[in-house]
């Protein structure tokens, strides 16, 4: 962190047991504090910070992305203040309602490094849904989580593919998308999300 020059803080997602926290992580027997048992799902799928304040912005997407059997569904995206003392209301939908989060899995939320307001946000399917279909695809929010756009949803023959990852590159300020069965998509913060050749298309 910008702010723990010391390297002591660190943060931890957990499949099924929210959000922990360690300041003195560097210690051979750290001690960590839980910051989410009272937030409406404990299932964490990525969770990104921005150490651009002081104490750092955690943001917090739910739902365990791995598919597996025990995998659970997530309810959406907070936005965790003040080091995790004060969370937001859950995202649990994106354009004014439209789209929803609910069901799905968080796999990776990126904080843009030259505009920190920027996020961008992948969606996929979860296990264990239980009937509630998520609106899977790529999301961004350029106010600092307050709100989210689906910026990409592609299907084949009717069925949405999920977004499994998002990296992104320094040099180019490109940001790279894995899209389930279609391969990698690049994106320019202000442009469109496109398709890139790669080995990877038309695969599952």
């Amino acid at each position: 962190l910008k702010n723990d020059p010391s390297g002591n803080t660190i943060y931890v997602g957990t499949a099924f047991g929210g959000v922990w926290k360690s300041t003195n992580a560097l210690q051979p027997a750290p001690r960590f504090e839980v910051l989410s048992d009272r937030w409406p799902s404990l299932s964490v799928g990525s969770l990104a910070l921005d150490s651009n304040t002081n104490p750092a912005t955690l943001y917090v997407g739910t739902g365990e992305a791995n598919n597996s059997l025990d995998s659970y569904y997530g309810v959406g995206i907070t936005v965790a203040s003040y080091g995790g003392k004060k969370w937001s209301k859950p995202a649990f939908k994106a354009d004014n309602g439209k789209h929803s989060f609910l069901g799905g899995s968080v796999s990776r939320i990126l904080v843009d490094p030259v505009n920190p307001n920027l996020l961008i946000a992948a969606i996929s399917t979860a296990s264990n849904s239980v009937g509630k279909i998520p609106d899977v695809g790529i999301y961004e929010s350029t106010d600092a989580g307050q709100s989210w756009k689906m910026k990409l949803n592609l299907t084949v023959n009717g069925v949405p593919k999920s977004c499994t990852d998002i990296e992104y590159d320094p040099k180019t300020r490109l940001y790279f998308a894995a899209i389930g069965g279609l391969g990698i998509y690049q994106y320019q913060p202000g442009h469109k999300w496109t398709a890139t050749a790669s080995p990877f298309q038309n695969s599952m």
